[in-house]
């Protein structure tokens, strides 16, 4: 999708739906990560697996990138006691990300800001650490987004994320020679265990529940209907691959 796409789901609310939000409590249990109004199910072990590598200390400042509305870097940040900077395409979901930051939490230092992620503008080597949740996959270009996070990061710093290989997508089957050409060292590439299940399950109660969703939210639920249809056609494509990924930069 391109920003304005973007621009229309996350005005709509769908992310934080009160359908949606009752399928993830149900399906992810413990699992869940909380109301982080994400465009994503990334679970609770997930952002701990990614805060335990970035392992900032108390002030160091982390850049999510493709932060959406906030919340997933909000979490890690505030865990961390570090400053965030989010970075989005999206001028509704910068705004909507600002507007939670002021109502919710002053717990953290941070900034959000519109910017095209393969030219972020930050500073080089002005960061302590990255993070990216269900983004990587979506992008056109790995090897040049993987320089912009490597150009802005410290040396010796991590890059940590979230992402799927997806069959038929370009570039997603396998990250590492992208992430070794654009200066980091792969430290840690693996699933994430039970996603498997987890999705097949959720996405059954997301589509059991459409109409309800749909009354709630509008048409804007069909990208929901349709994410949940296309991915469990190929749940079980041993080539689709729920992964965790650390980098660190050289």
């Amino acid at each position: 999708m391109n920003a304005h796409a973007y621009d229309a789901l996350y005005a709509s609310g769908l992310t934080g739906s009160r359908i949606t939000r009752w399928c993830q409590q149900q399906v992810f249990g413990t699992e869940d990560a909380g109301d982080l109004h994400a465009w994503s199910w990334a679970s609770r072990g997930e952002f701990d697996s990614l805060r335990n590598a970035l392992a900032l200390a108390p002030g160091e400042t982390l850049a999510d990138f493709g932060c959406g509305q906030g919340g997933p870097g909000l979490l890690i940040a505030a865990q961390s006691q570090a400053k965030l900077i989010g970075l989005d395409q999206s001028a509704v979901a910068i705004s909507n990300a600002q507007q939670w930051y002021l109502v919710t939490t002053k717990a953290v230092q941070a900034q959000f800001v519109q910017k095209d992620i393969l030219q972020s503008g930050l500073q080089a080597a002005s960061l302590d650490g990255a993070m990216s949740i269900d983004v990587v996959q979506l992008l056109s270009d790995h090897h040049l987004f993987f320089r912009e996070v490597a150009r802005c990061l410290k040396a010796q710093k991590v890059f940590a994320f979230a992402t799927y290989t997806v069959p038929g997508m370009p570039g997603t089957q396998n990250y590492r020679p992208a992430l070794e050409k654009a200066g980091f060292k792969v430290e840690h590439y693996a699933p994430t265990a039970g996603w498997r299940d987890r999705y097949r399950l959720l996405f059954n109660y997301i589509l059991a529940n459409k109409h309800t969703l749909r009354n709630e939210v509008g048409q804007i639920a069909d990208v929901l209907i349709t994410e949940a249809n296309f991915l469990l056609s190929m749940i079980d494509n041993p080539q689709l691959e729920r992964l965790v990924i650390v980098a660190r930069k050289r």
